[in-house]
C-alpha cells in the first residue's frame, strides 16, 4: 500500500531512538507520568493499525534494538471483509488510472497522479482533508472517534 513504511527507513528509525533516547513499554511511561517520575529521553513506540507487516516487518527490527511497543487493533476489521476508511482512500489513489486531481486544498491547482510518488502525495492531503471530519466514517470498522467526535 502506498503509505506503508519501508522497513529500511523503520530500521534507521528505530536505530536512532534506541541509540537517543530511553524506549519504555506504554503502560510503564504512563505510569511513571502519573508519578511525576518519567525519565529522561522516556519514549513508547505504538503502532495503530495492527496490519500483518507490524509482525513481519516491524518486530524483528524492534526486538533487533529491544524496544517495546504496543498496537492498537481496529478490532471490527478482523474476520471480515470490511476496510477501514483510511485504506478506501489510499487504495483508490493506488489504483486510480486518472492523470491528475482537483482537490479543494489545493485552490484549483491540478494534483499529478502519474507516479506512485505523485498519488501518495495526493493521497496524503486527501487524508489530512478527512480526517478531522466526524466519527462515523470510522463507525464501519469499530474505530473509536475521539471524545470531540472526531477522528485519528
Amino acid at each position: 500500500m502506498i503509505d506503508a513504511m519501508p522497513p529500511e527507513r523503520f530500521e534507521r528509525q528505530m536505530r536512532h531512538l534506541a541509540r537517543a533516547y530511553r524506549p519504555m513499554p506504554l503502560d510503564e511511561l504512563a505510569i511513571r507520568s502519573l508519578e511525576g517520575m518519567v525519565p529522561r529521553g522516556a519514549v513508547a513506540v505504538t503502532f495503530d493499525d495492527g496490519y500483518a507487516d507490524n509482525a513481519t516487518h516491524a518486530l524483528p527490527i524492534l526486538q533487533r534494538y529491544g524496544i517495546p511497543a504496543t498496537v492498537f487493533l481496529a478490532t471490527g476489521c478482523i474476520g471480515n471483509d470490511k476496510i477501514p476508511w483510511h485504506d478506501e482512500v489510499l487504495l483508490a489513489f493506488e489504483g486510480t488510472r486518472r492523470k491528475d486531481l482537483r482537490m479543494p486544498i489545493t485552490d484549483g491547482a491540478r494534483l499529478p497522479l502519474a507516479t506512485e510518488t505523485d498519488r501518495a502525495f495526493a493521497a496524503s492531503h486527501a487524508l489530512a482533508m478527512l480526517k478531522p471530519l466526524t466519527g462515523t466514517a470510522c463507525a464501519r470498522c469499530g474505530a473509536p472517534a475521539s471524545a470531540s467526535g472526531r477522528t485519528r
